[in-house]
């Protein structure tokens, strides 16, 4: 497992409104491939797109995600879960205008289901992410986040996925969920607004009806 501790971003993006997250929409695919075309997603406004791509497969041997791919332009990565795993994701951010923009995630080698999750940052300071981390649990029902910090008057962005294919739902622990969808396993977002920011923050995702297996989650947070 691996968290960031908090970072200070680029400087010049600062803006005298407060941050603002919108939620844009889920996509998942059942099909067996290492590109997945996810379709175009409408962003109303200008601003930071997030893209959280997360999949699964039956092997055990090394894997990533290689791009995600937001507008045609490759995004930049962060907080990713990869090796010798059944999954593989990561955290994806470009700046875009508004209008629609098409979503396609490259992994490293064929996967068995994959899910994105997009959301949009405005009036952010800085397009680098404050921190960011992932976790992975090899047999599970449910995940946590450690370390994690999220910045005063900022926002955190969550997915989270296990392996087991009789998964019907998911919860987070404090986070507001936005997507809960099965794609044969659950694939699930969530985000969280902070006024005052939180230190070394727990946020844990639990899913039900199926059997301890796999269980990863990704984070990373704004201001």
């Amino acid at each position: 497992m691996s968290f960031l501790p908090g970072m200070s971003g680029i400087a010049g993006m600062a803006s005298s409104q407060p941050i603002r997250l919108t939620y844009i929409n889920h996509g998942e695919l059942t099909d067996d491939l290492t590109t997945y075309d996810f379709g175009s997603f409408s962003i109303p406004r200008s601003g930071l797109v997030i893209v959280t791509a997360s999949a699964r497969n039956g092997t055990t041997n090394s894997k990533s995600v290689s791009s995600v791919s937001i507008g045609g332009t490759n995004g930049t990565l962060s907080g990713a879960v990869s090796g010798a795993t059944n999954h593989a994701g990561a955290i994806a951010r470009r700046r875009v205008a508004a209008g629609t923009h098409n979503v396609t995630v490259t992994f490293s080698e064929g996967m068995l289901r994959a899910a994105v999750d997009v959301w949009l940052i405005e009036n952010n300071e800085s397009d680098t992410p404050f921190s960011h981390g992932s976790n992975d649990t090899a047999s599970a029902t449910a995940v946590s986040t450690t370390a994690f910090n999220i910045p005063a008057r900022g926002v955190a962005i969550f997915q989270a996925w296990q392996g087991s294919t009789g998964s019907t739902s998911a919860s987070w622990s404090s986070a507001t969920e936005r997507s809960d969808r099965s794609a044969e396993i659950v694939f699930t977002g969530a985000d969280l607004t902070s006024l005052a920011g939180i230190a070394s923050h727990t946020e844990t995702a639990t899913f039900t009806g199926g059997a301890n297996q796999q269980t990863s989650i990704l984070a990373a947070a704004w201001r």
